[in-house]
C-alpha cells in the first residue's frame, strides 16, 4: 500500500505515465520519447485521469508516441479549473477553450452534463522538440449511447454544436454547420455519432466527427451521401488487401473518423478494433492482420512486435491513490488514415487503465 499525498491534485500525471509506459517496447518509445511523454503529462494532475492511450505510427522506425488522456465526468471540475503553465498567447487561448468546454460540461442545466461520460485530450508529442509545458491538446467529446442512438438528426446536431461551441471560433462553427448536418442526416439506421471535437494545435477550424455502426457496403453509400471527395475505388482496394469484413482473423470494424470544415475533407480514418478477452493473457488474436500491415508496408516488423508485447496486466502503486492498483493494458485498435494521393497511414492505439484492487475497471 502506498501513502496518499496531502494534496493529490498536486501530484502530476507523469507519475502515472511513468508506471504505465514502462511496458512500452524500446521499438515503440525511445528514451527521448519517454522523457517528452513525462514532461507533457506533468502539466496535468494525476487525479484527472485513470485512462490513457499511447498513439504511434507504425510505418516508421523512428519512435514517436502521442499521449491521449481520458477525463471522466467525475473529474470535469478539475479540468474546468485547470491552468497550464503556457507562455504563448495562442496556447493560453487554446487552454481557455478547453476550460470553457469543461465548465459547460459541469453546468447542471447543460445538455452535455448527462450526454457525455468522458472528454479526451490528445497531445501531439515530438521528442525532438524542447519541452514546453503549455502544449495544448486536441479535444474529443465522447457521447453516451443513450444520448445519440435514440435521437433524431436535429437533436444530434444540437448536441454536437453544444460540444463544439466552446472550442470553435463562431465563424468556423457557422461555416461548418451545413457539412456537419449533412454527415449526421446521412447516417444509416443503427449508426450514431460517438464523438466530436477539434484538434486545437493543428487547424482549429476543422471538426473531427467519429461515427459508429457503418460497415461493409454501407460505408461506400454513406461516403457518397456526405460528398466525401476521396476515391472509393482506392479505398476499397486498400481495405480488401487488409482482409475482408467478417474475417475471424481480422479486427472488428470500428469507428469512422470524418474531418469537416466548410465541406467534408479528403482525410478519412477507419478504426479496426481488437478483441479484448485474450489480451488479458497477453495474446492478440488478430496477429494475422498486423502481419498484413507489415506486408503492405504500413508497419515495420519491429513495431508489430512491440505492439504485440503490450497487452497484459500488472500491479502498481500510484502515488495519488491510497491502495495498490491493477494496470490493464490492451491493443485497442489500429486506425488506417486515407487521404488523396497518399498511401494509407497506420497508427496503433495502446490503451491502459489503472483500477484500485477490488474495483471494476471501466468498460471503455
Amino acid at each position: 500500500m502506498s501513502s496518499a499525498a496531502a494534496c493529490p491534485v498536486a501530484i502530476g500525471l507523469d507519475r502515472t505515465v511513468m508506471r504505465v509506459a514502462r511496458a512500452l517496447s524500446p521499438s515503440l518509445a525511445s528514451e527521448p520519447t519517454h522523457a517528452r511523454l513525462l514532461a507533457v503529462a506533468a502539466q496535468l494532475p494525476a487525479a484527472m485521469s485513470k485512462r490513457l492511450y499511447f498513439e504511434m505510427p507504425l510505418a516508421t522506425a523512428r519512435p514517436r508516441v502521442d499521449l491521449i488522456v481520458g477525463v471522466e465526468r467525475a473529474s470535469h471540475a478539475l479540468l474546468a479549473e485547470f491552468h497550464a503553465a503556457a507562455d504563448a498567447v495562442q496556447e493560453s487561448a487554446a487552454w481557455a477553450r478547453v476550460r470553457a468546454l469543461a465548465a459547460r460540461w459541469c453546468h447542471p442545466h447543460s445538455v452535455l452534463r448527462d450526454a457525455s461520460d468522458v472528454v479526451w485530450l490528445e497531445f501531439d508529442i515530438d521528442p525532438d522538440l524542447p519541452h514546453h509545458v503549455g502544449c495544448p491538446p486536441g479535444v474529443l467529446v465522447d457521447f453516451t449511447a443513450s444520448a445519440t442512438q435514440e435521437r433524431g438528426p436535429a437533436a444530434r446536431l444540437a448536441l454536437a454544436l453544444a460540444a463544439l461551441d466552446p472550442l470553435l471560433d463562431p465563424r468556423a462553427a457557422l461555416d461548418s454547420a451545413g457539412a456537419l448536418r449533412r454527415c449526421l442526416d446521412a447516417l444509416p439506421s443503427g449508426a450514431a455519432p460517438v464523438s466530436v471535437g477539434v484538434f486545437l494545435p493543428r487547424d482549429g477550424s476543422v471538426i473531427r466527427l467519429c461515427v459508429d455502426g457503418i460497415t461493409g457496403s454501407r460505408l461506400d453509400e454513406y461516403l457518397r451521401a456526405i460528398g466525401w471527395p476521396g476515391s472509393l475505388v482506392e479505398l476499397g482496394r486498400h481495405r480488401r488487401a487488409l482482409g475482408p469484413d467478417g474475417d475471424d482473423e481480422a479486427p472488428l470494424a470500428g469507428l469512422v473518423h470524418i474531418d469537416i470544415a466548410t465541406t467534408v475533407l479528403p482525410r478519412l480514418g477507419i478504426e479496426h478494433r481488437f478483441r479484448r478477452g485474450a489480451q488479458l493473457r497477453g495474446v492478440v488474436a488478430e496477429r494475422a492482420f498486423l502481419d498484413r500491415l507489415v506486408d503492405a508496408g504500413l508497419s515495420t516488423a519491429a513495431k508489430r512486435e512491440g505492439v504485440l508485447e503490450w497487452p497484459g496486466c500488472s500491479a502498481a502503486s500510484m502515488p495519488h491513490e491510497l491502495w495498490d492498483s491493477v494496470v490493464l493494458r490492451r491493443l485497442n485498435h489500429v486506425k488506417l488514415t486515407y487521404a488523396q494521393d497518399c498511401e494509407p497511414e497506420a497508427k496503433a492505439y495502446l490503451y491502459a487503465t489503472h483500477v484500485v484492487r477490488g474495483t471494476r475497471p471501466s468498460t471503455e
